[in-house]
């Protein structure tokens, strides 16, 4: 019985990992799209389009970027 249910778990769990890739591709893909539509947005109100500031401000709140400053060395 147990040999038995071995491939299916093999299966199981190839079917898993690639349904995980498949979700960390489509968010990876979702948020090149999203940072392409928010450099665009921030360009556009850069260049004093009026439709785009209020678009602009609201998404500058989603994509705060983190400092990426190394915390100094302690001895």
């Amino acid at each position: 019985m147990v040999t038995g249910l071995s491939p299916i778990g093999n299966m199981a769990t190839q079917l898993a990992s690639d349904i995980s890739d498949t979700m960390m591709l489509a968010g990876s893909e979702a948020l090149a799209a999203a940072l392409f539509y928010y450099g665009t947005t921030k360009e556009a109100a850069d260049r004093g389009i009026a439709t785009a500031g209020p678009i602009y401000d609201d998404l500058k709140q989603r994509f705060v970027q983190k400092s990426r400053r190394f915390p100094p060395k302690t001895e």
